[in-house]
Formats: structure tokens, sequence, C-alpha cells
């Protein structure tokens, strides 16, 4: 992912991809999760966790305006959880 405004190129895993394909300013991020526990077959609680680091992560980059995230994931606030390998610079 090319960032003009940072100068800077990021590459995305596949959980980061699939997270950023679906943030269109619509979808909650309770819904992003889903998603990922369906689409990775991994149990919602940890689907859950890593939309909530992916999303912490994608705004400490800057790659985020802030009203594309609605709140946390089960009523956590994005800095609840660590950060997750997902965004490589």
């Amino acid at each position: 992912m090319l960032d003009r405004a940072g100068g800077r190129v990021h590459q995305l895993n596949a959980t980061a991809s699939f997270v950023w394909a679906r943030l269109d300013g619509r979808t909650s991020p309770q819904d992003v999760a889903v998603a990922v526990a369906e689409a990775f077959d991994v149990e919602p609680e940890t689907a859950a966790q890593d939309v909530v680091a992916l999303l912490e992560q994608f705004r400490t980059l800057n790659l985020l305006q802030p009203d594309v995230i609605r709140g946390g994931v089960n009523g956590e606030s994005q800095g609840d959880h660590p950060g997750s390998p997902g965004v490589e610079t």
C-alpha cells in the first residue's frame, strides 16, 4: 500500500489486507471481526482482538481517518490490545 502523504510503502499480510478491504466507513469493527473469524476459521474473540489491533496499527500509521473507526469490538477501545504484526513499513 502506498502512503503518499507519509512517503512510505506498507506491506500488508493476508489478514491486514482482508480487514483493509472492509474499511468503508459503514462496516463496523464488529462486522469486520465476524468476517475475519469466518474467512480465517479462527475463534471470534481472537478475530476481534486482531481487528482491534490492526485498526490501532492503521491509525498509528495515519492510514485511517478517525471517522472510519466507529468504536471497538465488543465494547473495547482500539487501544485495549497490543499491536498486531499485520503491517510492515
